[in-house]
This record gives C-alpha cells, sequence and structure tokens, in this order.
C-alpha cells in the first residue's frame, strides 16, 4: 500500500511535466485501477481508525456508568458520518465523470461530430464556386469556409446520406454567423474586412491562425480513422490549402521572413512554408492523440465546461457534504459543524505532535516507521488525488483545445475583440503556454543493422514491454529532411500521379516485391557508403544530401526493425525478411569470422557473402560496392552518390507513406506518434496513393 502510494505521487508528479493530456495505455491502465482502490482504502482507514477509537474507549468504560456509554455512541456517530461524506462525495464524483463522457458520446460536438462534418463539407462542396488556380495565400485562406467550432449548434436533419445543416436561409445568415465559426472567419478577422481594421491580438500571434486550421483538418482526419467516406473533392481542397494556402502571401508571416534578397527571400519563403505545413499537421495528430488517447478531457473544451467542471462539481460535494451533516446531526447542523471543527483542530495538533515524534523515532528505530505505514498511505492517496485535480485544471487551461474554443468564442463577440482585458487574459495564456511547455519539435529514432550487437538487448525489452524502441538514439527531424519530403510531396500532389518505387532507376535493387526488402538492401549500402565516405571526410561539414540520406536510411530501417506495422505490407512477411537479415548479419560479422584483429567492421561488410544471392544482406553489400565503384572516394564524385541516396530515400519513405494500416497509426499515436504518421496524414489530405 505503501508503494502503491509513492508510485501513484511519483507518476501524478512527474509524469505529466511532459504537458501532453494523453499518457502511455500501461500507464493509464495502472492508474485507473490504481484509484479505483481510492475509496476502498479511505474506507479502511476510517473504520480501522473508528474500531479503534470505539474498542479503546468501551475498554476504559466498561466499569462506568452510562454517561461515557453515550460519549461513544456520539463518537461512533461522527466517524460514520465522515465515512459517509467521503464515499458520497467520491461516488458522485465518479457518476459525473461517467455522465460527461456518455454525454460527450452522443453530442454533436465531439462523439457524433464526424458525420455531422462529413455532411456538410459534402453539402458546401455542392455550392462552392470553381477553383482559381491563381488563388494562393492568405487569398485562399479567406474564402476556407471549414467548420472550427459550432457546427453542432446549427439546426441540422438527417437523410439517407447523412447530416444535412441549414446554412442557406438568408434570414439566418446573422444567427450563423453567431454559432459557426470557420476558418475563412479566423483569416478575416486577423487581416480585417469591411472596414474593420487587423485584429491585434491575431496579428502578433499568427500561429493561432494554424492552429485553428490544424483543429478544422483534425475533424476531417478522424473521418478516415471511424471509416467513413468523405467527398474526392475534400482532397483536392485540403492539397489546396496546404500546398497553396500556406505558402507565402501571408502578411503576418511574410513580416516574419523579410529578406533584402529577393533569391534569399524566396529560399526563406520556401523553408517557412514547409515549416508552417509540418506544424500544422503535427498539430492536428495532437488534437487526434488527445481525442482517442487522452487522460484529461481536454475535448469538452469550452468556458462553460471549465466552470461546471472544475468549480460546479466542488460545490456539489460541498452540498451533499452538508446534507449527510444535516440528516445525520437530526437538524443541529451548526452544532455538528462546531464539533468537527474542535476534533479537526484537536487531531490537527495530535497529528503535529505525533508526527514529530515518528520524525525523532525514525531515526532511531526501524519498526517505529513501519507503523506509521496507514498514515503514509493515506496522506499520499490524498495529496496524490489532490495533485492530480490540480494538474488536470492545469493541463485542461494550457491545452491547444481549451485555446481553439476560446479564440471561436473571441472571434463571435465584437466586445471580447475591443477588450483590453481579454487582449491581456490571451497573451498571458500564450506565455504562460510557451513556458511550461515550449516546443520540442518532432523526433525519429535511428537504427543501424550492422551494429545489431548494441541494440539486441534492447530490441527484445522493447518488443516484450510493446514500448517505444527503447535502444535507438532519437533526434530532432532535420530541416533538410523535412524541406527534401515536402517538395517532392507537393510534386506528386500537383501531379496527381500515383507513386511508384522507381523500379526504372533504381535498377536491380528495386526488383523487388517486398518494400522491407528494399529498404535492407538500400539501408546496407548506405551504411557501407556512409563508413568509408565519414573515415575520408573527417572534419569536413555534412552536406544536406547526406543528412537527408542517413537519417533517412536510419529511420526506415527503426521503422523495419521495431514498427514494421505501419509499413505498407504484411507485418508477419516484413519481420522474416528482417530476422533473415539478422541471421546473415551476425554470422558475416561475428569474431570467428575475423581474419585478423586489425580488421574494421567495414571489411567484414564488405566480405558478406551467402548461400543465397537474392537475401538482402548480400544484395546490400553488392550495391554497396557498386556504390563505392562509381561514387566513392575512388570515383571521386561522392556528392553525386549522397544525391542519389538522398532522392532515393526521399522517394522512398514518401512510397511507404500512404498505407490502409490506420490501426497501425493509431497505436503509434498512443505511443506519442511517429515520423511516417505524420507524411501518412499530409498523404491523406493530399490525395496520394501507392
Amino acid at each position: 500500500m505503501f508503494v502503491l502510494g509513492v508510485v501513484l505521487f511519483s507518476l501524478s508528479l512527474l509524469g505529466r511535466l511532459s504537458g501532453r493530456a494523453a499518457l502511455n495505455p500501461t500507464v493509464r491502465v495502472f492508474l485507473y485501477a490504481s484509484f479505483a482502490l481510492f475509496l476502498p482504502l479511505m474506507s479502511y482507514m476510517f473504520s480501522q481508525a473508528k474500531d479503534e477509537a470505539t474498542n479503546k474507549q468501551l475498554q476504559q468504560g466498561a466499569a462506568a456508568d452510562r454517561p461515557p456509554l453515550r460519549t461513544v455512541h456520539q463518537q461512533q456517530t461522527l466517524w460514520d458520518a465522515i465515512d459517509q461524506v467521503v464515499r458520497i462525495g467520491w461516488i458522485g464524483y465518479r457518476i459525473y465523470l461517467v455522465a460527461t463522457v456518455e454525454v460527450a458520446k452522443r453530442s454533436f460536438a465531439v462523439g457524433k461530430n464526424t458525420h455531422l462534418v462529413v455532411g456538410y463539407t459534402a453539402q458546401m462542396l455542392e455550392d462552392e464556386d470553381l477553383r482559381d488556380e491563381r488563388e494562393e495565400g492568405a487569398v485562399l485562406l479567406r474564402k476556407c469556409w471549414y467548420a472550427v467550432m459550432g457546427e453542432d449548434r446549427l439546426k441540422r436533419k438527417v437523410g439517407p446520406d447523412g447530416y444535412r445543416v441549414e446554412v442557406e436561409l438568408p434570414e439566418s445568415d446573422e444567427e450563423i454567423k453567431k454559432d459557426l465559426v470557420t476558418v475563412g472567419d479566423i483569416w478575416e478577422l486577423a487581416e480585417g474586412s469591411d472596414g474593420k481594421p487587423a485584429d491585434r491580438l491575431l496579428t502578433d500571434h499568427p500561429k493561432l491562425k494554424d492552429l485553428c486550421l490544424a483543429f478544422a483538418l483534425f475533424k476531417l482526419l478522424r473521418a478516415r480513422f471511424e471509416n467513413l467516406h468523405v467527398d474526392k473533392d475534400v482532397v483536392v481542397k485540403n492539397r489546396d490549402l496546404i500546398f497553396r494556402g500556406l505558402r507565402g502571401g501571408d502578411g503576418d508571416h511574410d513580416r516574419e521572413a523579410g529578406s533584402s534578397s529577393s533569391d534569399r527571400d524566396e529560399d526563406r519563403r520556401r523553408e517557412d512554408h514547409t515549416e508552417r505545413a509540418f506544424h500544422v499537421v503535427e498539430l492536428e495528430l495532437n488534437f487526434v492523440m488527445d481525442y482517442y488517447h487522452s487522460v484529461v478531457p481536454v475535448v469538452l473544451c469550452s468556458p462553460w465546461f471549465l466552470v461546471g467542471n472544475y468549480l460546479f462539481v466542488f460545490l456539489i460535494v460541498v452540498n451533499q457534504a452538508i446534507m449527510v451533516l444535516f440528516i445525520t446531526g437530526n437538524g443541529r447542523l451548526l452544532q455538528i459543524i462546531g464539533c468537527l471543527a474542535r476534533d479537526v483542530v484537536t487531531l490537527s495538533r495530535r497529528a503535529i505532535d505525533l508526527l514529530r515524534c515518528l520524525g525523532h523515532k525514525l531515526l532511531r528505530t526501524v519498526i517505529i516507521a513501519f507503523s506509521s505505514f496507514n498514515i503514509l498511505v493515506s496522506l499520499m492517496l490524498f495529496l496524490t488525488f489532490i495533485l492530480m485535480e490540480a494538474w488536470e485544471f492545469v493541463v485542461y487551461v494550457l491545452s491547444d483545445w481549451f485555446l481553439v474554443s476560446m479564440l471561436c468564442e473571441y472571434a463571435r463577440r465584437p466586445t471580447w475583440q475591443s477588450s483590453r482585458c481579454v487582449s491581456k487574459s490571451f497573451r498571458a495564456l500564450l506565455w504562460a503556454k510557451q513556458v511550461g511547455r515550449p516546443r520540442a519539435g518532432m523526433c525519429f529514432n535511428q537504427v543501424c543493422v550492422l551494429d545489431l550487437r548494441r541494440h539486441t538487448p534492447w530490441v527484445v525489452i522493447s518488443k516484450v514491454l510493446r514500448h517505444r524502441f527503447l535502444g535507438a538514439p532519437s533526434v530532432r527531424v532535420p530541416a533538410e529532411v523535412k524541406r527534401a519530403v515536402f517538395a517532392s510531396l507537393a510534386a506528386k500532389a500537383t501531379g496527381g500521379e500515383p507513386l511508384s518505387n522507381g523500379v526504372a532507376e533504381l535498377l536491380w535493387a528495386c526488383e523487388s516485391r517486398s518494400v522491407t526488402h528494399v529498404i535492407l538492401v538500400w539501408h546496407i549500402a548506405t551504411s557501407i557508403f556512409e563508413m568509408k565516405n565519414a573515415a575520408g571526410a573527417a572534419g569536413t561539414t555534412r552536406s544536406a544530401e547526406e543528412t537527408v540520406a542517413t537519417t533517412l536510411s536510419k529511420y526506415c530501417a527503426y521503422l523495419v526493425a521495431c514498427a514494421s506495422e505501419l509499413l505498407p505490407e504484411n507485418q508477419e512477411g516484413s519481420e522474416r525478411v528482417y530476422k533473415c537479415v539478422k541471421r546473415a548479419l551476425r554470422s558475416a560479422l561475428s569474431r570467428k569470422r575475423r581474419r585478423s584483429k586489425s580488421e574494421t567492421r567495414f571489411d567484414q561488410v564488405m566480405r558478406i557473402e551467402g548461400p543465397d544471392p537474392d537475401v538482402a544482406a548480400n544484395m546490400g553489400a553488392e550495391l554497396g560496392k557498386q556504390l563505392l565503384e562509381d561514387c566513392g572516394f575512388d570515383g571521386g564524385n561522392v556528392g553525386h552518390g549522397w544525391a542519389l541516396l538522398a532522392e532515393l530515400w526521399t522517394e522512398l519513405v514518401i512510397y511507404i507513406a500512404p498505407s490502409e494500416k490506420i490501426d497501425g497509426h493509431a497505436e503509434a499515436l498512443a505511443q506519442g506518434g511517429e515520423f511516417i504518421t505524420l507524411l501518412w496524414a499530409l498523404a491523406t489530405h493530399a490525395g496520394i496513393t501507392r
């Protein structure tokens, strides 16, 4: 019991410092089971205390007259009242949480929102004008009718094709404007329209607009997770928003990316476009993760829920406690409260004396320490519950969900827009978010299959625990990787052609039906090329192409080694190919195969051979030799080799991104998210298929 209290207290204190509302599933189950024991444990403590006090009084008053017995009876009634208050308060709180979840599941703002958004989107596409290919930037986003919030407030009716909302009546325009907030409304408010000046808050913090866009895209991405059909024209609109709407032309972002040279300005604008698009999709996936895996009710985001969940519930519990005291005291409420107050003061003094005594005795004997376990467990459980509730409030207030809901209320209310107090409140909230949870950027893991001995124990542990790859180093996704991948995605999206695995260009090394086989072949070849050229180019700065090739190669190897459920092929087939490569590499790189003590790992890799020439290890070694002959230091064209590998790995990671492994990506989000999941979301919005 003491260990349970310590573990819960540590989890509540340290586990929430990441700022996310979602926890690991194993930790979440442990927390639920632990807090389910809270009421029985507290009831047990009260019963033990009551029995001890009663037995002591009975023993002392066994030979006494009747008045002491009446005193014992009154003390029993007081403990019973306290026990009932705790039980009713805790049960009422749990009932409130269950009722809140059930109401949310049946509401059109949360549970049924996806069906409503799909119907609303299809309805608006029917009435939309023809696309203008020349529009981009803020002009395109000002015309975006994607719902951010408020679609659940519109009048709706259900039909054979789904839900339809009433947005066509001219006389209801003002009412609709007060309810529905779209992406275009946010952009118009930020830049000004109809003679209104640009909003100062959104001008100073342009990323708030991207947050609202990410929330609107999150609602559409939910349809993919819930297997709902979305109109194909939505893909075209999403593609325009991501690849043309987020491009330069947005005044706020242009001011941040100003430059004296037009060429440098264009490069800077391209970099900003890439970072902005990745940031929007990353925010979108955070919304998805919080919605499906949150332990904090952030999805119920509204000012009224903030008041109801954290203030009104407290008043209900206090009211229930007063009612219990009134009933058990036969209407003598003030006398009961006074008696409780006197007892609390008396017990507090005794508790302080007891703690002092225990602290003094604790230094002398361990036996005394064990006698304080009941007190420590009760204190730990109580402090843990209070800390969890307080931190839940902090996480809720600092969540992106709450910020989006407040921004929508801000857009609906002109009085808020002109209020300096509201503006200062928003700025204080943004400052608290930045201080409490600075943006760390997306990371991905790196694995090199030529160095299996170092990671083998961790692979076993990670497979047993079903956790992230514990033995792989995690690095931030380089900006060069983002630019290369986004440029290739944009080319594929605008071309509208299905992806190919580059058989014609990559020749024999890509002639395989297995994506895992191709990844391992090129990963081994890239590792050989890196080992040779890293030794010869020591001290030189890595080029952008080398960074792209090496990091994507090791990340794809990580996907094969520990996240094969995210690859677009049969998981068991991928694991079989990887096991064959591991056996071949362990045999080739063992110490017994060394010809001399001076032989390096690179020399061993170059001698990899086996009876089956089609094994990925053999093909990778052969491809590595060919790359060194054509592009190594002997060939004098290392830059060309890195450019070739960078282009190949960019195409390959984009090729494996679109897949039907929705459950795998959902599980990856529960573990914190993967870079390939971000690319999958981008490909989904852009309509890129294999």
